[in-house]
């Protein structure tokens, strides 16, 4: 298994695990943790389930590279990730 860390930043980070027959990744620190504090309407988890999912696709399109070896830790790919994670935040905010 070889374990690749992306880090874009000091509090965000994708971390993909890459085995023979696939992967695994996780990221940290894209989407706000969940508190209490906020009460939530409907629309407030209807815009949480379509930032989760806007999160889940960009995690399964850096997997997928990952897995077929293209290099995800290039200056020029993290751009193009954190070119992603700016329209997923002006979306989510």
């Amino acid at each position: 298994m070889k374990k690749i860390v992306i880090e874009m930043s000091p509090s965000i980070r994708f971390e993909i695990k890459v085995k023979n027959s696939g992967g695994s990744i996780e990221s940290f620190g894209v989407l706000p943790e969940e508190t209490t504090e906020i009460e939530k309407t409907f629309s407030d988890v209807q815009e949480l389930q379509k930032c989760q999912a806007m999160v889940g696709t960009l995690e399964s399109l850096i997997l997928a590279h990952a897995v077929t070896g293209l290099n995800v830790n290039s200056v020029a790919y993290k751009r193009g990730i954190q070119t992603v994670l700016d329209k997923i935040d002006n979306e989510c905010s």
